[in-house]
């Protein structure tokens, strides 16, 4: 039995690593079909049979208690994240199965939204209690997570200077990649800016602030190589062209230096915190040199037109004579964007209000306004479309996750539990929180990945605080 445990053990997590590869570099999960069936759903299939599979067997041949209190036990090593995450994935099925066809919607397409999203959250269960049994290794996997992240922020950089230098490099990349998949492999749309400047952005380029929560998590040990990881995730953040991962990652990067900076003061660490300002000053410099070179100026000219809400064509027609044409497009385009997103959030307030408790379920939409033909229910404004969807309850519910897992990082702390690792988890939780809230990415199994993940870490800092607790305790 032994060997079996062993062999099954290596099994789960080769399937796992292989569905967490095909996440990061398989786009939109499409690239590679069996049957018609896309292999990110078979490997999660696969994935998530194994890890119940395989944490059944070792609760068997361990003799593992299930419903003892005991800390050892399975439902006694569930924390108060836990089952806060069980109530969420709760009230997440009640929007999936029961409250569209109580709204009068569609059960499928919120099977088709939400279905996929409560299936990842539901791996949380199996992984932590591997964790908590000492199965996983968590450091294992963040070494896995830097070396893939790093040549996946290197694609990025490849895709936006190929563009640059030739208008279709993309297209043709991908289809060099079509001829190698098959023809049945889809890529995501190639997005270009107002006036044709390249963004390289995918449903995937979320996991870049995955790897700069990598970086600076190991900031006290900040070496030569962290410092050339962080460039190239700054430099491939920039090539994303999209505003609200930038002002997510300086919204994370903002709590998190707030953090570092007030331990390193209490503790009386001068030198350190003198060598994170300079690692902040090398990452301005960096980005005006890149905006001046390499992204020929728009990337101020972007944040610049962030908040375009109106037509200045008319007061401000000398300044637009100065300006290229690439920024005035941008302006054009920033204006359009913003008041569609007023324009949006109105509308799904609006329906939100005659269900405020529970909301339509998921699936739902706004009759009249619709995005998107192919995913009428997918809408940029995340919060107010959440509201509209699940209501107070579920929001309410998904906020309490998020409490719960700051408590137990807290906690966590005061067991002795190193707190640069919960300053860069503020920073992934900041970073990510915002991004979603102006895109379509939350939903979807990237973002609800990096939710999961978000647990993980949790769960992960919360027992090697228990288990540095219990040595001290031997001691």
């Amino acid at each position: 039995m032994a060997q079996v445990m062993k062999w099954g053990k290596r099994l789960t997590v080769f399937v796992s690593l292989l569905f967490l590869l095909e996440l990061i570099f398989g786009y939109a999960g499409t690239v590679v079909t069996v049957h018609g069936t896309a292999i990110r759903i078979l490997l999660f299939a696969l994935s998530a049979v194994l890890l119940y599979l395989y944490s059944f067997l070792l609760v068997l041949t361990e003799h593992i208690p299930v419903f003892s209190r005991r800390r050892d036990a399975v439902l006694g090593s569930l924390r108060f994240h836990d089952w806060a995450l069980l109530l969420f994935s709760f009230s997440t099925a009640l929007s999936v199965f029961v409250f569209p066809r109580l709204s009068g919607g569609s059960p499928l397409l919120a099977k088709n939204e939400a279905f996929g999203c409560l299936c990842m959250l539901l791996l949380y269960f199996p992984i932590a209690f591997l964790i908590r049994r000492g199965e996983l290794s968590p450091e294992k996997l963040d070494r896995v997570l830097r070396a893939v992240l790093f040549l996946f922020a290197l694609q990025h950089i490849f895709l936006y200077i190929g563009q640059s230098a030739y208008g279709g490099f993309i297209g043709e990349a991908f289809d060099f990649l079509r001829r190698i998949f098959g023809e049945n492999a889809e890529f995501p749309q190639i997005i270009l800016g107002h006036g044709g400047y390249p963004r390289v952005i995918f449903l995937t380029s979320i996991y870049l602030l995955v790897g700069v929560y990598l970086v600076l998590r190991r900031l006290p040990k900040f070496g030569v190589a962290d410092g050339l990881s962080l460039a190239v995730y700054l430099t491939a953040l920039l090539a994303t062209m999209t505003k609200s991962v930038w002002y997510g990652a300086l919204l994370g990067l903002a709590a998190f230096s707030v953090c570092y900076a007030v331990r390193c003061i209490r503790q009386k660490l001068g030198r350190e915190l003198m060598r994170y300002a300079g690692i902040l000053v090398g990452c301005f410099l960096l980005i005006l040199l890149l905006n001046a070179t390499v992204f020929d100026r728009m990337v101020s000219v972007r944040f610049l037109n962030s908040f375009s809400t109106s037509d200045f064509s008319d007061s401000l027609s000398e300044e637009e004579e100065e300006e290229d044409e690439l920024a005035a497009l941008d302006r054009a385009g920033a204006v359009i964007s913003n008041n569609i997103k007023i324009e949006q959030t109105k509308k799904l307030l609006q329906k939100w209000t005659r269900r405020p408790l529970f909301g339509y379920g998921y699936g739902s939409y706004v009759k009249g306004y619709l995005r998107s033909y192919e995913a009428p229910y997918s809408y940029e404004m995340q919060l107010p479309a959440l509201l509209m969807k699940i209501g107070i309850v579920g929001v309410g519910l998904l906020f309490l996750v998020i409490v719960a897992m700051l408590w137990a990082l807290l906690r966590s702390v005061k067991r002795g539990g190193g707190t640069v690792p919960v300053f860069a988890w503020l920073f992934l939780l900041f970073a990510f929180g915002f991004t979603v809230q102006t895109n379509p990415l939350l939903l979807t199994y990237n973002g609800i990945s990096i939710v999961l993940y978000l647990m993980l870490i949790t769960t992960d800092l919360e027992q090697q605080a228990l288990l540095h607790t219990d040595s001290e305790v031997g001691a």
